[in-house]
């Protein structure tokens, strides 16, 4: 049985207090076996504390972070395998640091660190991230957000 909630767009600042709500609540405790998270426009900032939150409690999957992740890894393990390149040897310009930005940074470091054994924090040295606003390159560090 799939159980929708269907409500009106919320401002991006309150989906994190929708999440706690549900999480809390005695009825959805009953089901909460059965239930995942998806999630999708919460925002970098509110989506990552979601996920860190809550992945351990429930399935969660967020769409603009792991599913542009995951896609955009695919894609590019198969330009690699056709090219016959190693991942260990790839440089990765990624122009934006949001929402997919990020999370293509982290599936692409997760892969590089799980393929060659290095830890996250190396394997995110061969990302960098391009900003639409500065036109900045700085280096791709998945970790550099700062939870409260």
């Amino acid at each position: 049985m799939n159980l929708w909630i269907t409500l009106s767009r919320l401002p991006a600042k309150d989906s994190p207090r929708l999440i706690s709500t549900c999480m809390r609540n005695r009825s959805f405790s009953s089901v909460r076996h059965k239930a995942n998270i998806v999630s999708e426009d919460f925002g970098l900032n509110n989506a990552r504390r979601i996920l860190n939150r809550y992945q351990s409690q429930i399935p969660c999957f967020n769409d603009d972070i792991q599913g542009t992740g995951c896609v955009t890894l695919a894609a590019m393990l198969a330009a690699l395998q056709v090219s016959q390149v190693k991942l260990e040897d790839v440089r990765v310009v990624i122009f934006g640091s949001g929402t997919a930005g990020t999370g293509i940074a982290d599936q692409i470091s997760d892969a590089i660190a799980t393929e060659t054994q290095k830890s996250k924090d190396e394997a995110s040295k061969q990302i960098w991230y391009v900003t639409a606003r500065q036109g900045d390159i700085t280096p791709a560090n998945p970790f550099f957000i700062v939870m409260d």
